[in-house]
């Protein structure tokens, strides 16, 4: 069977199994309001849990800075004000 095939096979199930509540419009609740985008958006942040990572991050950024990026800079220029 090719992959178009077996895609339209898929449709043809999924209209057979769910034809009848495809078109229905979706359920709002009365009672619970809508979670605001940036507070359901942080409810599943992947690394919000992850003690450390943030800090994690800087100190390899911190090294790549000092291991690759300062070396190309003249030492005059690592004043605070003037690299990156």
């Amino acid at each position: 069977m090719s992959g178009r095939t077996s895609q339209a096979a898929a449709e043809r199930e999924a209209l057979a199994r769910y034809g009848d509540i495809i078109d229905l419009p979706h359920p709002a609740s009365r009672k619970h309001p809508r979670m605001a985008r940036e507070t359901r958006a942080a409810q599943f942040a992947p690394f919000a849990a992850v003690a450390g990572h943030t800090e994690a991050i800087a100190a390899a950024a911190e090294e790549v800075t000092m291991r690759y990026v300062m070396p190309s800079i003249p030492r005059r220029h690592w004043s605070a004000g003037n690299v990156l």
